[in-house]
């Protein structure tokens, strides 16, 4: 028996003693009941990516269309997404960081637009009430969230005037170190620019807090994801994150992080991002690794298993990063989010549990988070 065998029958047998036993449950059985459980529970996606014109086409789904546009988001019945404010690698200088604010603010526009376009299918939420109401009202709740503080440069104030605009979930670092923290991919800087979090890093995670707005710690280095759980008053996200444990990546977050986020009280929101779920056989080039099977809905679900074994069913979510790459079969757009239900249904989760993985979870953080606040700005 292969050593993934066992650990597949290890998580099992765990898993016994808190789902259901799928005991011997047909494919109809199974598919009529996540129909059902989808229907009824809030479906929270916590990171999409924004396309903006000139986007490389590879980002788009077929038909150069968006993974998450209107007709995908309901026909997988998702009730609230987070989109990204989020800007990729480069320079650091004046004319880089103005040009990474452009892309920032174009981003935000385009949420804007989507909302105001479809305002009788989606509005804003600030709140984790508003998620309840707006989702209770038929329609999808957009989250503004925002990724990579290269954006603002080393302007700590800018965070103020993100939360204005509406942010509330926040995540410091993507691909490349900037002047709050150092990336889990760095590229052509030091691999530990500020060994984690910069001093103005550490500052902003208490502004964050006492502001209310949700610290999401995807992309960040296993010292800047230590660094934010030890300062941090309030839980914490990462919002499209795997597991080391199954998949090696700098990307993907270890058994020591997964423990941490549970005694901060926070999640971890799995992503369906192929190189973060299929091991890859060392040596190969780009094109062998082009060739290689897509990961599957089955080995996303292993990482659900595998961090609610690991600390429980109240620290998982989902975070799909659609429109920056992201895809499997099974669940290569919004579209398809009930393939996810399908296959944790099959492996015995109960609704109560899957209704916390796909939504409830994170409400259970963004209300933890705003009380912080509140008693943070207590006199």
């Amino acid at each position: 028996m292969s050593s993934h065998t066992l650990w597949r029958a290890a998580i099992f047998g765990l898993a016994s003693c808190c789902v259901i036993s799928a005991g011997a449950q047909t494919p109809g059985d199974v598919d009529a009941r996540a129909r059902a459980i989808h229907r009824r529970i809030l479906v929270l996606d916590s990171h999409t990516d924004v396309l903006l014109p000139g986007s490389p086409e590879n980002l788009y789904a077929p038909g150069h269309t968006s993974h998450t546009d209107l007709e995908k988001l309901k026909r997988g019945g998702v009730g609230c997404v987070a989109m990204a404010i989020a800007v990729g690698n480069g320079v650091r200088t004046p004319d880089g960081i103005a040009a990474a604010r452009a892309e920032a603010d174009a981003k935000l526009a385009a949420i804007r637009g989507f909302v105001n376009d479809n305002s009788r299918e989606a509005a804003l939420a600030l709140t984790a009430d508003d998620i309840l109401r707006i989702h209770k009202a038929g329609k999808i709740a957009v989250i503004e969230s925002f990724l990579n503080t290269r954006s603002i440069g080393a302007d700590i104030s800018a965070i103020d005037g993100l939360y204005r605009d509406g942010v509330r979930l926040f995540g410091f670092s993507h691909a490349g170190n900037n002047d709050f923290a150092d990336s889990s991919r760095p590229s052509g800087e030091p691999a530990e620019e500020h060994h984690g979090l910069s001093p103005i890093g550490k500052q902003a995670v208490t502004k964050l807090n006492r502001l209310g707005v949700i610290i999401d710690i995807s992309q960040l280095t296993p010292a800047g994801v230590l660094q934010v759980l030890e300062l941090s008053k309030a839980p914490v996200i990462a919002s499209h994150s795997d597991v080391r444990a199954l998949v090696e990546n700098t990307r993907t977050l270890s058994d020591r992080e997964l423990d941490a986020i549970k005694v901060n009280g926070g999640i971890v929101d799995v992503t369906p991002f192929n190189n973060y779920l299929r091991r890859v056989p060392p040596g190969l080039d780009a094109e062998a690794r082009a060739k290689l099977p897509r990961a599957t809905v089955s080995d996303l679900v292993d990482h659900i298993d595998y961090i609610v074994k690991r600390i429980g069913i109240d620290h998982v979510g989902v975070g799909t990063d659609f429109n920056h790459g992201a895809g499997i079969e099974g669940f290569d757009d919004e579209g398809e989010a009930p393939n996810v239900t399908r296959e944790l249904v099959r492996r015995g989760y109960t609704e109560d549990q899957i209704a916390r993985i796909w939504g409830r979870n994170f409400l259970r953080v963004f209300r933890r988070v705003e009380e912080t606040a509140r008693t943070m700005r207590k006199p």
